[in-house]
């Protein structure tokens, strides 16, 4: 993540639990990290107190609670992952932070492909989805081998189509 200029404690406490990097600085040594934002001493005094393990913790509350967001676009990914879901979400976690009004979707768009680069299994359909519902395109077909359709994985054609802001997907179904 950029090192933000907050201007507020709260501020920097954000960028702190949003950046492990910066937060191991401050830990270290919160002198050199605090001359990086224009802070009134007051607010200063405030970061000052605060303990590594506090922000450590708060930290792994905030990805544990993105993960959970981003388990409700991509449920299939998430429950493939088994016990490796927060572990890998983690590792991605501590390279990216969304920052725009769709940040979930983005998130849940982003995790997929560091799954990919990484070799790790994610379910293509749901990939697709949110990478459509990421774009400002107006439709999208995509090949999906991988979508639960009646309780089992069907290979299908995805055709997606943004009407007034509102996507929709319809899925064809291809037998082999």
């Amino acid at each position: 993540m950029p090192l933000d200029a907050p201007d507020s404690a709260v501020g920097a406490l954000a960028v702190l639990l949003s950046d492990r990097d910066l937060r191991q600085r401050f830990v270290e040594n919160p002198l050199s990290v605090l001359p990086l934002w224009s802070l009134p001493e007051s607010e200063q005094k405030m970061l000052l107190q605060l303990r590594a393990d506090q922000l450590n913790i708060q930290a792994a509350i905030l990805i544990r609670k993105r993960l959970r967001e981003v388990a409700k676009w991509i449920p299939l990914t998430i429950e493939g992952l088994g016990a490796d879901a927060y572990a890998l979400f983690d590792q991605y976690a501590e390279c990216y932070w969304p920052h725009t009004h769709r940040r979930h979707q983005e998130d849940a768009k982003r995790f997929c492909e560091h799954l990919k680069t990484k070799g790790y299994p994610y379910n293509r359909s749901e990939y697709n989805r949110v990478r459509f519902e990421n774009s400002s395109r107006r439709c999208a077909v995509t090949y999906a081998g991988d979508a639960w359709v009646h309780g089992r994985k069907t290979a299908v054609l995805q055709f997606m189509v943004r009407r007034k802001q509102q996507p929709q997907e319809w899925r064809f179904y291809i037998r082999a």
